[in-house]
């Protein structure tokens, strides 16, 4: 449906959307962390081909820490196509950014707080002047924030010195408290005898999404195509990672691993990841405009109020997706004023028009979806007959003509939308 009002769009722009050229889309991709499980998803829809398949292929961008640059802010200027986003991407978007989520990988955050048995910091109460090593991003998490918050504290009641992602700062009491991954953290613990406390936020009843794969308004008006195709492919290589762990090691041990992490730390993060990824859900992927609406009062709840959020703009819906146009379709629907259509008069049930000229029919059902979405009227001029209504639309009277087969006499005239 999406497709076919873009491409209706498209005509009357006399812009194409269609390529006959084989070529494989250009597609780049930017991750939060270094190579890791947390990215198998794509780097299996890449190595399997999955991406390829639709038409694609996928630049995934290397992360690093220093000198980081605001990935938003280059996903905004097209620098970027696709990225992966945190909790507080809900943030960006209400300071009015243009950022569209497509699905949200963790149904829970893998966010967690750690502290060493031996520092004897085994609960909320023990946390008051202790030194927490969290990173800048870490901080800004409104899970932590949150569970913080549910048990009377804030950050500012802890010494916060700055991450160094080193395990052993923990375990040598550089810091009291550590921000980390319940995929990763956890396993090299263990590795090492020591013993732990986890402080996660799911276990406070704040299980709100991580990961999101997010691209920008402009990317999807103008390419819907290439981001239902970066989509769908993206999510078929995460089932196919989880479903395969022990392959999707081996290829992140032979090609996707800067960290020189050893299987079995990837292989614990795989089934960690697994179970957040499914939580509650058979579907991976899945985002609930609740869920997304209940992480954002929780920032204003503590104090953080960054503005409004139009969520049928930020949660890309695949059954009913928002429509965005680019500014060559949007200056020329604002020049245009009304868009006109002729029906068949007397083709029902499909269509037909009642004797005050009221477009009625299946096909009705159709056009008021596009009507929904459309920023000016679209109105159906009455005719006697169909010869008539394509008469009008050789005359130019008619801006479209609904339901026509294609044939070769009226390509010489008319441009076809795929098939409804």
């Amino acid at each position: 449906m999406l497709k076919n009002i873009k491409i209706l769009i498209s005509f009357l722009v006399l812009l194409s959307h269609f390529s006959h050229s084989e070529e494989l889309k250009q597609i780049t991709l930017k991750t939060s962390w270094f190579e890791q499980f947390q990215f198998a998803g794509y780097y299996m829809a890449k190595e399997k081909g999955f991406y390829n398949q639709e038409g694609l292929s996928v630049s995934i961008k290397p992360f690093t820490i220093a000198s980081q640059p605001d990935t938003v802010k280059q996903i905004l200027t097209g620098e970027l196509d696709f990225a992966v986003g945190k909790e507080n991407l809900i943030l960006e978007k209400a300071k009015h950014k243009k950022i569209v989520v497509m699905y949200a990988l963790f149904q829970s955050s893998p966010l967690t707080l750690l502290s060493t048995k031996s520092s004897n910091i085994n609960t909320f109460a023990d946390f008051p002047g202790k030194r927490i090593m969290t990173s800048v991003a870490d901080a800004k998490q409104i899970s932590i924030k949150a569970m913080l918050n549910a048990n009377h504290l804030k950050l500012t009641d802890l010494e916060q010195i700055p991450h160094s992602h080193n395990i052993n700062d923990l375990i040598n009491k550089k810091t009291d408290i550590m921000s980390a991954y319940i995929s990763k953290a956890p396993f090299d613990l263990q590795n090492k005898g020591v013993e732990f406390n986890i402080f996660s936020p799911q276990y406070d009843g704040f299980d709100l999404y991580s990961d999101y794969l997010y691209t920008s308004e402009d990317f999807i008006a103008n390419d819907i195509t290439s981001t239902k195709a970066f989509r769908k492919a993206s999510l078929k290589g995460w089932e196919y990672a989880f479903a395969h762990i022990d392959e999707t090691v081996k290829v992140i041990l032979e090609k996707y691993n800067e960290q020189n992490l050893s299987k079995e730390a990837l292989t614990f993060e795989a089934v960690a990841l697994k179970k957040l990824a499914y939580l509650n859900t058979d579907k991976i992927g899945v985002v609930d405009k609740t869920k997304i609406q209940k992480s954002f009062d929780l920032y204003k709840v503590l104090g953080i109020n960054e503005g409004t959020i139009n969520y049928e703009r930020f949660i890309y819906d695949e059954q009913n997706p928002y429509i965005f146009f680019t500014p060559a379709e949007q200056a020329y629907l604002q020049q245009k004023q009304k868009i006109t259509i002729c029906v068949d008069p007397n083709w029902l049930p499909f269509e037909g028009l009642d004797g005050h000229g009221h477009h009625i029919g299946t096909n009705k059902v159709f056009i008021d979806t596009f009507r929904e979405q459309l920023p000016i009227p679209l109105e159906v001029i009455p005719t006697e007959n169909w010869l008539e209504s394509v008469e009008l639309a050789k005359q130019r009277t008619c801006d479209l003509l609904s339901l026509a087969a294609e044939t070769e006499e009226r390509k010489a005239y008319l441009n076809f939308t795929s098939p409804i």
